[in-house]
């Protein structure tokens, strides 16, 4: 006597096959991932019996930490290659994954923001443009937002010092035919590393003009304040 098999519709020697015992649909061995062997185990001792994977589902596991789930998802078919048998991935997003893609998200949504003022400002007549919350770190070139018309300065924030991945920074552009120079603040940015700042000095014909842009983290609202800095060390 033959019966389909529920799994690949083929016609199948009942004595080929093993019967679910909540769906009671029957299954190949083979497309069940059963030895004879192993079938005449759940067959014949007592207390064992076979449950397909549509009545049991898939083991799932949670994984919380999303570069776990990216080291997981890329052994996904060295997984389904080897000899364990069925496995199934899910790829159902943890809260924690949700919210990361949702951070990920905003943190782009901002980019796109700043590139259109940037684009906007780089396309503009003014002389001299300071900035402070630029959000630039340095695998982003001010060419990209400034194009030729215009040269930065940048004190992006100081990741490392701060214990921080992102946000802060200002930048002062000068439209390319002023005379401007970069001031020394070295000593400020290694005494207080929770300050970001920059400063220039435009020499124009009978006259000259000290610029800054500086921020200030709100969580250090009140820095300590550096030592006293020599005249000479920013003119």
């Amino acid at each position: 006597m033959e019966n389909k098999c529920s799994c690949c519709n083929v016609d199948t020697d009942q004595d080929k096959l093993i019967k679910c015992c909540i769906c009671k649909n029957s299954y190949k061995y083979s497309c069940v991932g059963l030895t004879i062997n192993e079938v005449k185990v759940i067959t014949t001792k007592p207390g064992l019996s076979f449950t397909c994977t549509n009545c049991t589902g898939p083991i799932k596991i949670t994984i919380e930490d999303e570069q776990t789930v990216h080291n997981v998802l890329r052994r996904a078919k060295q997984l389904k290659d080897s000899s364990f048998g069925h496995i199934s991935i899910s790829y159902d997003r943890t809260p924690k994954q949700i919210e990361y893609y949702r951070k990920v998200k905003r943190e782009l949504d901002t980019q796109l923001r700043q590139k259109i003022f940037f684009v906007s400002a780089s396309e503009s007549e003014f002389s001299f443009i300071c900035l402070i919350e630029t959000w630039l770190s340095s695998d982003i070139l001010s060419c990209e937002y400034f194009g030729n018309n215009y040269s930065v300065f940048r004190g992006d924030r100081k990741f490392n010092a701060v214990e921080m991945s992102r946000g802060g920074g200002v930048l002062i552009a000068y439209a390319n035919n002023l005379n401007v120079t970069k001031l020394d603040l070295t000593i400020i940015n290694n005494t207080v590393p929770t300050i970001d700042i920059m400063g220039c000095k435009a020499q124009f014909t009978n006259s000259f003009v000290y610029l800054f842009s500086l921020y200030c983290y709100e969580r250090w609202a009140s820095p300590p304040l550096p030592p006293s800095i020599p005249a000479d060390r920013v003119v």
